[in-house]
């Protein structure tokens, strides 16, 4: 069985062979065609360069043809390899240009009809991980997400892929900067140090000078005089938005740059929040082609630190709202977390003078709370997020009361554990109040 040459059609044939005597025969049978009936969508890439150099953007083309008789919706994807990046805004579709278009994200081609194609042309450029992992050659290859019905109403789905167009690297005589930017956490809490590490290289043929232009990642702040530079503290008085001189870095040298931000305590949006960084840099360095000095701006890869810890919150009522000397008063308190990591709750204390605690009264969850040792506080366990702690007790109001209202509120103190660091805080709930009545009043 095979398709016929417009790949439309599977065509089948039988034969046999037997032996008559001394002769041997083969026999065929007629021949059946079963048409095909569905979109074949074939991709095809290709470009007029012979080699890729840095800076210098490289178009590609991909030719998009659909040789089945269904209409077929197309999704044209690129197969981006780490060290080549898109060229913005450089997407052209039969000659029309696509702003704001993405082959990372998806190019929705809408539907391409049966016998139609569609020639979509956009450029690369080589990124700094090209010169940072050495790299001789660069692949680059198109995928598509097809997707069509059959006439009998079957949704089908699939995937092709285009052809691999390899070029060679062509480093050519100017500096090749790199940079390599690493964190020593991936997971931070407010009041948190976060070390940034970045390597800095040149795998070029020239030497260039290197300016440090943007390290510090927004919503964090710089701690001062955290700046070292192969191990050497720098001078002090360094602000990160004037930037810092690496010097020169002669071809095959490389630089490890250090510096710390910290994490406010307040300011922070939200557990979960990302703290994502890329060190900008600038490399200078001689153009013998026009005689001038030139520029060569680079960015490190993106690090990304995720905020981690607990939210706490309480709300506390007391009843009843009128009570007088020796009456009991029950108290009612829910403990929360919103955060995204685990805390441990206790309590100094539940209530102050003139309210006395009822010995054996105090409940979580329904479960009685063991009484604390002297200066212990009470302990009542890990609260997970998302998850809520309901707390009920009972007190007596003193009978040598004589005030005319209570006024109060529970305070909890919390803990967690992030990086092998402790961390504590306090939640305080909403105010009660309590009237006292006399009986003399």
């Amino acid at each position: 069985m095979s398709a016929d040459r417009y790949g439309n059609q599977l065509v089948n044939q039988s034969h046999i062979k037997y032996d008559a005597g001394s002769l041997r025969y083969t026999t065929y049978s007629n021949t059946v065609g079963i048409p095909i009936v569905g979109a074949i969508v074939t991709l095809e890439k290709e470009t007029a360069e012979s080699q890729a150099s840095p800076g210098v953007p490289v178009q590609y083309a991909v030719s998009v043809r659909n040789a089945g008789n269904l209409a077929a919706d197309v999704v044209l994807y690129d197969e981006l390899p780490s060290e080549m990046a898109f060229v913005p805004n450089s997407i052209r579709r039969d000659g029309v240009p696509v702003p704001g278009g993405s082959l990372e994200e998806g190019l929705p081609l809408g539907s391409v009809g049966a016998g139609e194609s569609v020639r979509v042309v956009f450029q690369l450029v080589l990124a700094p991980s090209a010169a940072a992992e050495n790299r001789e050659t660069v692949g680059n290859r198109m995928k598509a997400d097809v997707s069509f019905t059959t006439s009998s109403g079957r949704p089908v789905k699939e995937t092709v892929y285009s052809n691999t167009v390899v070029l060679p690297i062509a480093w050519g005589e100017k500096p090749v900067l790199y940079a390599k930017l690493s964190a020593d956490v991936s997971k931070a809490a407010p009041g948190d140090r976060i070390r940034y590490t970045l390597l800095v290289g040149n795998d070029g043929k020239e030497p260039a000078r290197v300016q440090l232009i943007d390290f510090i990642p927004m919503g964090t702040l710089y701690v001062p005089n955290s700046l070292r530079v192969e191990g050497q503290w720098v001078r002090a008085g360094v602000h990160p938005e004037d930037g810092y001189p690496l010097g020169r870095l002669a071809p095959g040298e490389s630089v490890v740059v250090e510096w710390y931000v910290s994490v406010p305590v307040v300011g922070v949006e939200s557990p979960g929040q990302i703290v994502a960084n890329a060190a900008g840099l600038r490399g200078e360095y001689a153009d013998y082609e026009s005689g001038r000095p030139a520029w060569q701006p680079f960015e490190s890869n993106k690090v990304f630190v995720e905020l981690w810890f607990p939210v706490i919150d309480a709300k506390a009522k007391a009843n009843p709202k009128t009570a007088v000397p020796e009456e009991t008063l029950e108290f009612v308190s829910v403990v929360g977390n919103s955060g995204n990591l685990a805390a441990s709750i206790a309590a100094d204390r539940l209530v102050a003078a003139p309210l006395l605690l009822v010995p054996g009264s105090l409940r979580a969850d329904g479960a009685p709370v063991p009484e604390p040792g002297r200066g212990e506080p009470f302990r009542f366990g890990e609260l997970a997020p998302s998850a809520a702690l309901r707390l009920t007790f009972q007190a007596i109001v003193s009978p040598l009361a004589t005030t005319r209202s209570i006024r109060g509120h529970l305070a909890f103190q919390y803990a967690y554990r992030l990086n092998g660091r402790v961390y504590s805080g306090e939640a305080s709930t909403n105010p009660y109040a309590v009237a006292i009545v006399y009986d003399d009043e």
